[in-house]
């Protein structure tokens, strides 16, 4: 199972597909949408967070015409990953693996902690749950996984690259490395004869 993350301002990381609210998506306690404001997840407290519903988008908006698809769900908040490793664990598949992709930009480094810290919080939500044998960390931002092999050197990592027009976190051939691949530029080494 993949599931992406993004860290709260109390550093509990939470299941959600970006570093920002979807404004379409997202409803405050009030019930109103985010709309064009699309906050950052480490804006807010867990708690905080755990008021907000992301099941009932905006009817009008360009994600329910995409995804027609949709059920929704009023009421739902992201939940903790520590809540994702339980249901996991109810389910009582003993061979299921979770592939955490921990959100981050290197460019970003305002909106999600620093590589040490997003590390440390994400490894111990890992071993809280007794999944280090199941669990796989991945980033677009290598300094992250570079961080959790320093502090466990037996974590499953996955090196995750992107390189299309609006995104390219590999930068083959620019005069300077790759600022999302921790320190290594792809021109370095040898790629496929």
């Amino acid at each position: 199972m993949h599931v992406t993350i993004a860290a709260t301002a109390d550093d509990v990381p939470i299941a959600i597909h970006d570093l920002n609210f979807d404004g379409d998506l997202t409803r405050r306690a009030d019930g109103a949408l985010f709309g064009a404001y699309q906050p950052p997840v480490r804006q807010f407290s867990y708690r905080e967070i755990q008021s907000f519903n992301v099941g009932l988008p905006d009817e009008n908006s360009a994600i329910w015409r995409r995804r027609p698809q949709l059920t929704p769900i009023d009421g739902a908040a992201p939940p903790a990953l520590a809540e994702v490793f339980g249901v996991v664990r109810r389910s009582r598949n003993k061979t299921a693996r979770l592939w955490i992709e921990a959100l981050a930009s290197p460019l970003r480094r305002d909106i999600h902690p620093k590589p040490i810290p997003y590390a440390e919080m994400i490894l111990r939500t890992i071993a809280g749950a007794r999944a280090t044998d199941r669990a796989v960390l991945m980033s677009r931002d290598w300094a992250i996984l570079q961080a959790a092999r320093t502090i466990d050197p037996d974590i499953v990592l996955g090196c995750v690259t992107i390189e299309t027009r609006w995104l390219n976190t590999v930068r083959r051939g620019a005069i300077d490395p790759s600022p999302w691949l921790g320190g290594l530029d792809v021109d370095d080494f040898a790629g496929p004869p």
